[in-house]
């Protein structure tokens, strides 16, 4: 379980960091090095924990936008975007990453297939 906490921190580190850098400062020695991928665009970390999303409940993107979703869970189900019929088998040993563009607008749940669970909504704003 401490790595699935690690994962869910790493943001918030990261963010931090980055924060601190731009004033010029340097991070805390307690704040660990990291890769910040998180800081790519339309790049989103969806983490489920006993079958409860813990983030990020609504994701925002433009029509037409390049949407990447980093799925961890540490439980086993099935992840499912409506409307764009996207499916992944999530497991608690291995994250999955959809990859899609967002060429349709409107708002479109996922959730998780197996339990019937709604986790949360992306919403693709028209151009």
């Amino acid at each position: 379980m401490g790595g699935l906490y690690a994962f869910l921190l790493a943001p918030h580190f990261a963010a931090r960091s980055a924060r601190l850098e731009s004033v010029g400062a340097s991070p805390a020695a307690d704040i660990p090095h990291i890769n910040v991928q998180y800081a790519k665009p339309n790049f989103f970390d969806v983490v489920v924990s006993r079958g409860k999303l813990l983030s990020p409940a609504v994701i925002d993107v433009h029509q037409g936008d390049e949407v990447m979703l980093h799925i961890a869970a540490d439980i086993s189900d099935e992840f499912h975007l409506d409307g764009y019929d996207l499916t992944a088998p999530i497991t608690p040993a291995k994250s999955v990453t959809l990859k899609f563009s967002a060429d349709r607008a409107g708002r479109f749940d996922y959730q998780l297939r197996r339990s019937g669970q709604k986790l949360g909504v992306l919403q693709v704003a028209a151009k």
